[in-house]
């Protein structure tokens, strides 16, 4: 049984059209795969996402419908960004697992969310992703592109696991902060 500290996870972002996965789609995935607390891999990519981008998407992560237009559709993108993990990972991760675990529809792994966890170790703090980082001095890139966001949320994570050290086991870290 791997320490949290030990695991190996890919930690997930999306970019949409809007906000229900049952109407909108995947215009931007990215990935942050971790390993042993450290970023070995970050990668991201355009989706077609078979519909308009809506004006108020654009205007929160910038991507127009010329951006995606000939992008890969969404299984496409999440082919070709598993054969660049080195390794499968013990568990997926996102900051709001639930949002962006019903567009991406990966269920292979279970997920962690850090906004949950982040809710429970930073009572009264923000738990908006970046701001967050930014108060717990973590580097942070972009916000709202999908690669950033994973690579914040994966640095977010690293942190949150060092103030646990309670945590014995990567399934304790699920008990934790386990995607609703």
């Amino acid at each position: 049984m791997k320490s949290p500290g030990q695991a190996v996870y890919a930690v997930w972002d999306v970019e949409t059209t809007g906000l229900n996965p049952a109407v909108d789609g995947v215009v931007e995935v990215g990935l942050a795969m971790v390993a042993r607390g450290e970023v070995i891999l970050r990668a991201s990519l355009l989706v077609d996402p078979g519909m308009p981008i809506s004006p108020e998407a654009q205007a929160v992560h910038g991507i127009s419908d010329l951006d995606v237009a000939g992008a890969p559709s969404l299984q496409e993108a999440l082919e070709t960004l598993g054969q660049l993990m080195p390794v499968a990972p013990d568990f997926y991760v996102a900051h709001g697992a639930a949002f962006d675990s019903a567009f991406l529809r990966l269920n292979q792994r279970p997920w962690i969310c850090t906004l949950n966890l982040s809710r429970q170790l930073y009572p009264g703090r923000t738990h908006r992703l970046m701001p967050l980082c930014r108060e717990l001095g973590l580097q942070v890139g972009e916000a709202h592109r999908a690669e950033g966001d994973a690579v914040a949320a994966a640095r977010l994570l690293a942190e949150m696991i060092s103030a646990l050290p309670e945590l014995v086991a990567a399934e304790d870290l699920l008990a934790v902060g386990g995607a609703a």
